[in-house]
This record gives structure tokens, sequence and C-alpha cells, in this order.
């Protein structure tokens, strides 16, 4: 649900109206190893008075990037990554099926600064997270 409510308020589609946004792109890495599957979702830090608009990227393979024109704007960001096995699996009552797999990891946040352009940021969650 989370994820919905975060693409409603990114938006869909092409280039928006306001400020020039940049593509951001990396890897997620857990234990050494890449993420199979996952999501980031990319906050303007209100705490250091950044008030730009917000992201959401998915993680396959681990890697990642923000759609075009829906990036980052120069600034503060908090991100928050939620990484998962990628084996699909049922759930115990044969109902719902888990496309992504098993959590690895949930909700690991870091505080980034950006500039106005493209950025690459490498992630490397901790064991235990």
């Amino acid at each position: 649900m989370s994820v919905l409510i975060v693409l409603a308020a990114v938006g869909c589609g092409g280039q928006a109206e306001g400020p020039q946004r940049y593509t951001l792109t990396g890897t997620v890495t857990y234990q050494g190893k890449p993420v199979p599957e996952g999501e980031i979702v990319i906050t303007p830090d209100r705490s250091a008075n950044h008030s730009g608009l917000g992201s959401y990227a998915t993680i396959k393979n681990g890697h990642y990037e923000t759609a075009p024109g829906k990036g980052i704007t120069g600034g503060a960001y908090l991100l928050s990554v939620t990484g998962f096995d990628g084996v699909p699996f049922k759930s115990d009552d044969g109902g719902e099926t888990f496309l992504q797999g098993k959590a690895l990891f949930s909700d690991f946040k870091l505080k980034q600064q950006f500039q106005s352009q493209d950025e690459t940021l490498d992630i490397e969650v901790p064991a235990g997270k």
C-alpha cells in the first residue's frame, strides 16, 4: 500500500511541472551481495529545510534508477530501503502470492545530500538491518 501512496504522490508519465529533476542511480548490496528485489522511497529531508519533491525507485538484481523526469532535485534527502530475496511464494493459507519474495531487511534509512545534477549512490545495507 505504501508504494501506491508514493506513486500517487510522485505521479506517472513524463516531465512534471516544477523544478528540474535529476536521475538517481546506483547499486544496493546486503551482506556483500546484490539485493535481488526491493524499493527505495526518497523523501526530502524537512528537518534540513528541504522542501523539494520526493521520488521512488525499484531495485532489480542490485541496481536501481529513478524514472526519467521523476528523480531528485538538489538538497538533503531521507532514503528508506527495503530488500527482498526475489523468490516468489504463496502465503501459508495459499491465498496471496508475494512476487518479490521474503524480506531480507526492511526500512533501512539513510540521509544523503545531493547536488542539482544526475547522481550515483551505491548503498551497502549493514547485516542485521
